[in-house]
């Protein structure tokens, strides 16, 4: 029980050290190029999240995903998808991607094909083509959920597009206003545009939400204009003081009781 308990401590004291030396990292490394290349994507991956296509839609060889058709192209499309989900969980995203886009000429108006595809550009960085699918899915969807719409959102802010992004993130917000991530992008998107002490309400809001985890995505280059003000400095301060005390804690030894 205590080996297992130290390695608990050590694995904790790992985690919190990776995330706050990430950060130094992120916003020291030279090279502009190199920079913008690993900042660009934080943001990105926590819509990634474990999420993008593996298991989302359970699907087996017999399963059935679209209305049954004469002329077998249900069980086509089904092949394929099973096919691209096999290629996605062994990292193979542009695998992944082509057989997607071939599912996808068989029954284009197909909405599974239409978010599995456009998830899979997302996270290849394909933001244009990922934009137009995943329109198209919230289009079929009246109700969509608010990962396909902060993607949506995000791959439209990739692309300057920071005005329908930011109508995207208002309606993910209403849905949901404890959630970091659109917190974080509407502090990218309002840096942008200039609006200062929006974005820096909602920088705030965001490391509430995260905490330290922040660090990682705080590197993003939409919110350059704002790392000179006091308020920034203030909450990347005060989440790798978080980060170091986490990381304290994790390396105190323990008193057993009655020691």
């Amino acid at each position: 029980m205590t080996q297992v308990r130290t390695s608990i401590v050590i694995l904790a004291a790992t985690l919190a050290l990776t995330v706050f030396m990430t950060s130094l990292v992120l916003e020291n490394r030279g090279g502009r190029a190199n920079t913008a290349r690993a900042r660009i994507g934080g943001l990105d991956a926590i819509q990634n999240n474990q999420h993008l296509f593996p298991g989302r839609y359970g699907l087996t060889p017999q399963t059935a995903v679209t209305t049954p058709r004469a002329d077998g192209a249900e069980t086509k499309v089904n092949e394929l998808l099973v096919q691209a989900q096999r290629f996605c969980d062994a990292g193979n995203l542009e695998g992944a991607a082509e057989l997607l886009r071939a599912a996808l000429k068989v029954d284009p108006d197909h909405v599974v094909v239409l978010d599995a595809l456009g998830a899979t550009c997302f996270a290849l960085h394909q933001y244009a083509e990922a934009e137009t699918l995943l329109r198209r899915v919230i289009e079929q969807r009246p109700d969509p959920d608010n990962l396909c719409r902060m993607r949506l959102g995000v791959a439209e802010m990739r692309q300057g597009k920071y005005g329908p992004a930011l109508d995207n993130f208002k309606l993910v917000l209403q849905h949901d206003p404890t959630d970091g991530s659109v917190h974080f992008a509407l502090a990218c998107v309002f840096a942008r545009l200039g609006e200062t002490d929006r974005a820096l309400y909602h920088l705030e809001l965001a490391y509430a939400q995260m905490g330290p985890t922040v660090l990682a995505h705080i590197s993003d280059p939409l919110l350059d204009s704002l790392r000179q003000t006091r308020k920034f400095q203030q909450i990347v301060d005060s989440a790798r003081r978080q980060c170091r005390n986490t990381t304290v804690s994790a390396t105190a030894p323990r008193v057993q009781p009655g020691k």
